[in-house]
């Protein structure tokens, strides 16, 4: 864990439950590499295995307080605050991680992104509010952990950081950091492809095709590489991926793509056939909304190009609604 090779460390600390289920300080460290992760539900189980068994003692509180600061990054806050206090505390350095990776996935989730100017000025909102605390933890822990490891990963969240605060370059310098440090980091490569992606698709899909070559079933790979050849007007290798994809979790995303590339080559009849399926499976999705209001555009339809274009606005806005700046 401590290399971050959390792979290993489940599978080391999976045979040593199974020769002991119920030993506590087992089911702790489970707990902790799951939700270092990001494995909440695994985590947890784990937290109340040890619970039942050993009790709350102060290491289990202390885990399940970290647990807790990284699912709600509205409590994250004071877990700053008792590092700069305290920072030479045995294991004090996880204190930052959880602020980070807390705060960071309440007010920037990975994967999210507005579409709309109103969607992305709430998101910058969100992120504004807690910037200046976000860069101090990362500075902090580049201080506290000097293993390369470790300064690649706090590059990361300080490119996620610089990224949803619309600091583009920024953002992809921290990348590039990270991976310097650490060629292997798969995440770091993944990010700094997506990063560059709409500048120089090219050089994302150098990185897109070094990491498909290492996971070659891996859907989000498959995805951005197929991207990048989209933008780089190769559609028949695009498509190829996206049909590829038809059938993996991430159907949904291959059949927008796939009638976005129908749009572009002017297929429409395949592309509402493929869209409409889309909305079938998720009625709700912006992507796929926005898609049928450009393809009844095309089409000479513009009273349901309309349609589906306010109802595009009318999620957006209620979408908007919901967002509350953490405390």
């Amino acid at each position: 864990m401590d290399r971050r090779d959390f792979d290993v460390a489940d599978d080391l600390l999976a045979r040593r439950l199974n020769e002991r289920p119920a030993d506590p300080a087992v089911r702790l460290l489970a707990a902790r590499s799951a939700r270092r992760v990001g494995d909440f539900r695994a985590a947890t189980g784990h937290l109340n295995a040890a619970k039942q068994r050993g009790g709350a003692t102060a290491a289990y509180e202390r885990e399940a307080r970290l647990l807790h600061a990284q699912t709600d990054g509205t409590v994250a806050n004071e877990l700053l605050a008792e590092y700069e206090a305290k920072p030479d505390a045995p294991d004090a350095h996880q204190l930052l991680e959880a602020y980070l990776e807390g705060t960071l996935r309440a007010v920037a989730p990975m994967g999210a992104g507005g579409t709309t100017i109103e969607a992305e000025e709430a998101a910058l909102e969100m992120v504004a509010a807690r910037e200046a605390d976000l860069h101090r933890a990362v500075n902090l822990w580049l201080t506290a952990r000097p293993g390369n490891v470790d300064q690649a990963q706090g590059y990361l969240w300080q490119a996620r950081t610089y990224l949803a605060a619309n600091k583009h370059p920024a953002g992809v310098a921290a990348l590039r950091k990270a991976l310097e440090l650490t060629p292997e980091n798969l995440e770091a490569r993944f990010q700094l492809a997506l990063g560059v992606q709409l500048q120089s698709p090219d050089e994302a899909r150098r990185h897109l095709e070094t990491l498909l070559a290492s996971q070659p079933n891996n859907p989000y790979f498959q995805l951005g590489l197929a991207n990048s050849y989209r933008m780089l007007g190769r559609g028949p290798n695009a498509r190829r991926l996206y049909e590829n994809l038809t059938t993996s979790n991430l159907r949904l995303d291959a059949l927008v793509e796939l009638g976005t590339l129908d749009l572009e080559e002017s297929k429409l009849p395949d592309a509402e056939r493929r869209l409409q399926a889309a909305l079938d499976a998720a009625p709700n999705a912006p992507a796929a909304i926005m898609a049928m209001s450009r393809l009844h555009h095309l089409a000479g339809r513009p009273a349901e190009a309309a349609k589906f274009r306010q109802r595009f606005d009318d999620l957006e806005a209620a979408r908007k609604a919901t967002v509350h700046l953490p405390k």
